[in-house]
């Protein structure tokens, strides 16, 4: 079992065009306890690994929702496979996955692609997939092309709005789903999005956390690794929590260590391993953290991301 998701289902069945909707690789959700043997069957199919991404794929998928990108024979497709829909955690709290309950996979829909038929998610869980994977994952810095996105997919499909909502609601995604969606109605003539019947918790702040949304859209893409580290330390209020912060950072668990390094999280030579991420982080993170602070002009964006946490934490909806 598969699923094909986001672009290549928008490309060919969203958009006008195909071409209008470009595509940096290809995302394959298969259930989680398959996704290994799938991945081995795609190797031996002629994919080849990357050689940056040398983690232990166990480890990986602890701490991912996909594993690393393999490369076609061709070179020109990267894929990736993904055991989960969304992040394990929001906000430290374990997080639900669509693709957990039988209902997503019976929602699936096939439609054909270059003479075959292959298999999608439902318009209406794409919708919140897209959504969730743009606001609480990519803090928007993935740019403006949800916006299309989003446009033509709702314009083109019938949407399970009732459904939509309640799952929203399950996941804790109302918040960002109700940005999203008006952030797509403010620069696209759509009128057929259908609201729930309560209000945002926050509308006070509402078009201030548009604006933040919308500029967030057009940051720095190469600086926003740091600038999320900034945001996140600064959100540690105390000076005890900035330092847990900080001491996560440096020592991480196993797993993620075993995750982007050879190794078993189990095998005590992982210790080896600490030095060399200390190393990275001396010679590159910490150099780069240093000079963000003195970037002035990047320093509305930790505002930014601030406004838009805080509408997201609203009644934690």
């Amino acid at each position: 079992p598969y699923v094909a998701l986001k672009g290549s289902y928008l490309a060919y069945h969203a958009y006008p065009q195909p071409a209008l909707r470009p595509m940096r690789d290809l995302d394959i959700l298969v259930p989680k306890d398959q996704v290994l043997p799938a991945f081995q069957a795609l190797l031996d199919a002629g994919l080849t690994r990357i050689d940056k991404y040398q983690g232990t794929l166990a480890a990986v998928i602890l701490t991912s929702h996909h594993l690393p990108p393999i490369r076609s024979a061709s070179g020109q497709v990267n894929v990736e496979l993904h055991s989960r829909l969304f992040d394990h955690e929001k906000e430290g709290l374990a997080q639900a996955d669509l693709s957990d309950t039988q209902e997503f996979w019976d929602r699936c829909v096939k439609h054909p692609v270059a003479g075959a038929s292959l298999t999608f998610e439902s318009p209406t869980d794409l919708l919140l997939h897209l959504i969730e994977h743009a606001v609480y994952h990519h803090q928007f810095d993935n740019g403006p092309l949800l916006l299309s996105d989003l446009a033509f997919l709702i314009s083109t499909h019938t949407i399970d709005w009732p459904l939509f909502w309640n799952l929203a609601y399950k996941g804790r995604q109302t918040n960002g789903c109700w940005l999203t969606l008006r952030l797509t109605q403010r620069y696209w003539a759509l009128d057929n999005i259908v609201w729930p019947e309560f209000e945002p918790p926050n509308t006070a702040m509402l078009e201030t956390a548009l604006d933040a949304a919308a500029l967030l859209m057009l940051r720095d893409f190469n600086a926003r690794s740091d600038i999320r580290l900034n945001s996140e330390l600064q959100r540690a209020t105390s000076w005890f929590a900035k330092m847990a912060f900080l001491l996560r950072k440096i020592f991480p668990t196993r797993a993620i260590i075993a995750a982007n390094y050879p190794v078993e999280q189990d095998d005590w030579r992982i210790y080896f391993w600490y030095p060399v991420k200390w190393h990275l982080l001396l010679t590159n993170r910490l150099k780069a953290f240093m000079k963000l602070r003195r970037q002035q002009h990047l320093h509305p964006e930790i505002d930014q991301i601030a406004t838009l946490n805080h509408w997201l934490s609203s009644a934690k909806m």
